[in-house]
């Protein structure tokens, strides 16, 4: 696996492996696919929230009033 990933290791007196050297590029795509993974772990949680439910149909509520507008209209207005 080392060989494909191209990581050097740090070792101690002992020989044991204490750190890695990592291509900058893997380890950017590294940190972008764990922080991927931790945002839809929190958007799953968040959109089990009762309270979070709530708020959303609120929204959507005033939204249909005529209250608010949409993210996506005043996005595009701007």
């Amino acid at each position: 696996m080392a060989q494909l990933l191209g990581e050097q290791y740090i070792v101690d007196e002992k020989g044991k492996p204490t750190a890695v050297i990592l291509d900058i590029q893997k380890y950017r795509k590294m940190l972008s696919l764990v922080q991927e993974r931790s945002d839809r772990k929190e958007s799953k949680l968040l959109s089990q929230s009762k309270h979070f439910k709530q708020l959303v149909q609120k929204g959507l509520r005033e939204i249909k009033e005529g209250k608010i507008s949409p993210w996506k209209e005043v996005w595009d207005e701007l």
